[in-house]
């Protein structure tokens, strides 16, 4: 995967769906394909949903991961979209491994709402933002 930067020019190609601040449209899809030079680069966003813990040995003795119905409120992800179980599930990753005083392996788990993305000004005074994987130049 290469490497994006401030200052780079990246395509946007035709179809690919855009995040913006204009209140009005928070996302759309693009018309055409077209080059756009990188303002800035937008962090990852995810929420911890979950907990996993190992034995000694190394097998899988508890793991919880919450539904999408938390609270009496639907998650959703960065469009506004809700989320299945399902969805959840396939988007979970693992936090950073630990190991307890009783000598057993644990992580928190964490659901990708975002992936990291290029910002860049548009038209109308707004900001636009698309995922890195939806560019041809990080592929």
């Amino acid at each position: 995967m290469a490497t994006i930067k401030q200052g780079d020019t990246v395509t946007i190609l035709k179809g690919t769906r855009i995040r913006t601040t204009d209140s009005r449209c928070l996302d759309k899809i693009a018309g055409r394909t077209y080059k756009v030079k990188v303002k800035s680069l937008g962090s990852p966003l995810s929420i911890p949903v979950g907990h996993r813990r190992w034995d000694k040995e190394g097998n899988v003795s508890h793991e919880y991961i919450m539904c999408s119905r938390h609270d009496g409120y639907m998650i959703e992800d960065h469009f506004g979209e809700k989320l299945t179980d399902e969805e959840i599930m396939t988007r979970t990753v693992e936090g950073e491994r630990s190991t307890s005083v009783n000598g057993t392996d644990y992580c928190s788990l964490f659901l990708v709402l975002k992936g990291p993305s290029v910002v860049w000004p548009g038209s109308g005074g707004y900001w636009y933002e698309v995922d890195v994987k939806d560019l041809p130049e990080a592929n």
